[in-house]
């Protein structure tokens, strides 16, 4: 991704879908307004969401059906994604109201528990006293411009002209715009 997209990427995390809903019911939920009706089960991945559109207070075990649902969408996985963007706006927004001496040690515990990352401790601190005085206006959540093609099997194509506007936006590191002749010049997107 590095080599290929041009961008540098300092650190990764991988949360698991318990850890999710763990953190949700730690800060005590997130308030949701949902877009559009959720039904969808599958008993395969134990999974069963039953959301209404309207506002809604989304528990973790909620949230997690919030956040996996694509069923209907006509975009299917970029309406998760979507609806992802979302949960993460309301998210960040109540953990920023709803941490406090009395529930900081129990959220710590949950991330630290279900969280895979390499960022160093000294780090995970520095974020973490930092976070809550970020601006829910100073964030970018971005999809890769592109669209959903569909046939034998589904796939996403991206729009290369927008996807490096995009990256010299967002997320290049040097003091000049990323040329079309260096971005992805091995043509793997």
């Amino acid at each position: 991704l590095e080599k290929n997209l041009c961008i540098q990427i300092r650190y990764t995390a991988v949360m698991n879908l318990d850890g999710f809903a763990a953190i949700v019911d730690a800060i005590g939920g997130v308030d949701v307004d949902i877009p559009v009706d959720m039904e969808y089960d599958d008993p395969e991945q134990n999974l069963a969401i039953n959301l209404k559109a309207g506002p809604t207070h989304l528990t973790g075990e909620l949230a997690e059906g919030f956040v996996r649902f694509r069923d209907s969408f006509v975009q299917a996985d970029i309406g998760r994604v979507n609806m992802q963007k979302l949960f993460l706006a309301a998210f960040f927004d109540k953990l920023k109201t709803s941490v406090n001496l009395s529930n900081v040690t129990a959220l710590a515990s949950e991330v630290l528990e279900n969280l895979t990352t390499d960022v160093p401790v000294q780090d995970v601190v520095y974020f973490g006293k930092n976070v809550l005085s970020v601006e829910l206006s100073e964030l970018t959540m971005l999809t890769i411009p592109g669209e959903g093609v569909n046939g034998h099997r589904s796939y996403y194509v991206i729009n290369r002209a927008d996807t490096l506007k995009a990256i010299n936006t967002h997320f290049n590191i040097y003091d000049h715009d990323i040329s079309d002749l260096i971005f992805d010049k091995n043509r793997v997107f």
